[in-house]
């Protein structure tokens, strides 16, 4: 009887399917890397990088057909997704370790390679998806602090983004709210619930903050009172350090366009 693939493993088949034979690690690694863990063969793979045992072409391969055979092990999408933390965070710790030992011998540090981001946003989309379903709301998106424990920042940004963004936009709370009401929604999400980075949470804010300055702006205030009242919000720490230093540059840069004292 035909069963029909879980959209985890399917993106994962499409990101990198898995090829026959030895990687090049088992190749040249030797059997302390046979008999590793996952986390720690992870971490052999950057130190060989590090001392040119493995090239770029190698070290990249080898990951990857690590990466994948370890993350399918999981039979849930959230299971994939805490074993792509865990290979991540163990390996992280391992590096630690090594490199402290590489410093005091002046050897060159080994940095981790990362999964390819294809892998680690398939396990993040199909976590996602079967966890907060179709139009999920912002207290279902809840399950993005566990993308962001589990995946890298420059793999999930975008991702993370794209989903809150949308959940935004439909929530109707949000969309009734004042300024006040709707910085605090979004601190709300980034700060007590870790659903979004600084980063991300600025460009929520920014399109917050861009629709009350121009209402300001047309209401006939100067730019340099807006842009007292715009560090008013960051004083009160409503609003983060990426989202005042683009709207505050974008009003003194009015400023001295207008003449404003």
């Amino acid at each position: 009887m035909f069963r029909r693939a879980t959209l985890g493993a399917l993106l994962c088949s499409l990101v990198f399917p898995l090829t026959a034979g030895a990687s090049p690690a088992d190749d040249k690694l030797g059997e302390a890397y046979a008999k590793a863990a996952p986390g720690e063969k992870l971490a052999m793979i950057a130190v060989a990088k590090a001392d040119n045992v493995l090239d770029h072409k190698e070290s990249s391969a080898s990951v990857a057909e690590l990466s994948l055979a370890h993350v399918k092990q999981g039979e849930t999408p959230e299971a994939r997704l805490e074993l792509l933390g865990e290979l991540r965070k163990t390996a992280e710790e391992k590096l630690k370790e090594v490199n402290a030992q590489r410093k005091e011998e002046k050897k060159r540090w080994a940095s981790l390679i990362e999964p390819d981001s294809n892998l680690q946003l398939g396990v993040a989309l199909d976590y996602i998806a079967t966890t907060a379903k179709a139009k999920p709301t912002l207290e279902a998106l809840g399950c993005l602090a566990l993308v962001r424990e589990s995946t890298s920042w420059t793999a999930h940004h975008k991702l993370v983004l794209a989903v809150a963004q949308e959940a935004f936009s439909r929530d109707a709370a949000f969309l009734e709210a004042d300024l006040a009401g709707k910085l605090t929604m979004i601190k709300n999400c980034a700060e007590d619930r870790a659903m979004l980075s600084d980063h991300e949470r600025s460009y929520l804010e920014n399109a917050v903050l861009c629709e009350w300055m121009s209402a300001e702006l047309v209401g006939g205030k100067k730019a340099g009172d807006v842009a007292a009242e715009l560090k008013t919000l960051k004083d009160r720490k409503q609003i983060c350090f990426f989202t005042y230093s683009w709207a505050n540059r974008m009003l003194e840069s009015l400023k001295e366009i207008r003449g404003e004292d």
